[in-house]
């Protein structure tokens, strides 16, 4: 099961905040309520038995995705995978998606990736998928997490 966390967010109707530089208030709140309603979407379905695969990254930064999720990582058969392309390969990824905020995530990849270097990965297996197709990446998870 693959839980796009921006989907949860950009599927606000009334009161959306778009993602912005600085950040708003009003984003921040979005983004927390996202990484809540992700995780009791992921544990609902590893409770019926799915295998839930988070996509996420750590803005605004480190500090907040890491205090948001620290519990969902700590549950027990939890495999903690994360891609690490470069930083063109993730603006080409982007631009290729077509998504309608583009524009802001191409220009906060530098800092995403630098949220990701300065997150504590004890534990984690991490994963450089620069030129690697989905498959090929899902592929090398599968055989991570098995």
């Amino acid at each position: 099961m693959y839980i796009d966390a921006d989907v949860i967010r950009e599927s606000i109707i009334g009161g959306f905040e778009p993602p912005t530089v600085p950040m708003t208030d009003g984003f921040l709140q979005q983004i927390e309520l996202q990484r809540e309603i992700v995780i009791g979407w992921a544990e609902r379905m590893a409770s019926a038995g799915y295998v839930p695969v988070l996509d996420d990254a750590p803005i605004p930064g480190p500090v907040d995705f890491a205090r948001q999720y620290r519990a969902f990582w700590e549950h027990p058969g939890t495999a903690r995978v994360m891609l690490r392309p470069d930083a063109d390969e993730v603006r080409r990824r982007i631009v290729a998606r077509a998504g309608p905020f583009d524009d802001f995530l191409v220009g906060v990849v530098d800092m995403a990736l630098e949220g990701i270097d300065q997150l504590d990965l004890a534990g984690w297996s991490v994963v450089d998928s620069t030129g690697q197709l989905p498959e090929e990446t899902a592929e090398v998870v599968f055989d991570l997490v098995q």
